[in-house]
């Protein structure tokens, strides 16, 4: 299936507005103690409880492995029989993101400059992009980190602004160090994400 790239404000929230967008984070490649299925089928139970109407899983650039988050939402994806979706950073931001991510079963591609356009009207990108500044000091972590911190928060609150409701699963119950998963509490600590309601806590 060919896939659509949504570039503009009305393409992103007329395409993703019924859906029930499902965000799985985690480590990538370095997870290498756990087996992928093992880790799926954990999350699978979670999300079966959730009784979602018309899930899509969201993913964020993690290119193809048989370890970590790639592996796992494949597996998510296959079980529950429902298609992806792709955001990814610019190539002005990093040249390789969205060329070595991985596009199984992915249906829908948009980057983070059109995702940022949908909630630039009213301050809540400058206020993500100002947290997830702020939370880089605090966790003394690589400025790398920033990019990817910055598309995972403004994904997440894009889709629950569009759809509704997110559903924000980790795969792992505590978020190392030097991830950017532990960023997650950007969304939080704005009152832009419900920790009770949108996220789901691994249970190992």
């Amino acid at each position: 299936m060919q896939i659509q790239h949504l570039t503009t404000v009305e393409e992103i929230a007329t395409t993703l507005k019924n859906f029930d967008p499902i965000l799985i984070e985690g480590p990538g490649p370095s997870d290498k103690g756990r087996e992928a299925s093992i880790v799926a089928s954990n999350i699978i139970l979670s999300l079966r409880e959730r009784n979602l109407k018309n899930p899509i899983v969201v993913t964020q650039g993690d290119p193809m492995a048989d370890k970590g988050i790639s592996a796992i939402s494949r597996i998510v994806s296959d079980e529950l029989n429902v298609p992806r979706c792709l955001f990814c950073l610019d190539e002005n931001i990093d040249l390789n993101h969205a060329k070595e991510a991985d596009r199984y079963k992915v249906i829908y591609e948009s980057k983070l400059s059109h995702l940022a356009k949908c909630i630039s009207g009213d301050s809540t990108c400058d206020r993500i992009q100002k947290d997830v500044k702020e939370k880089l000091i605090q966790y003394k972590s690589e400025d790398w980190v920033e990019k990817y911190a910055l598309l995972q928060e403004i994904s997440k609150v894009v889709l629950k602004s569009i759809c509704g409701s997110v559903t924000i699963v980790h795969t792992v119950s505590n978020p190392t160090e030097f991830s950017v998963t532990r960023f997650f509490q950007v969304g939080i600590d704005l009152g832009l994400i419900d920790k009770e309601y949108d996220m789901v806590k691994y249970q190992d």
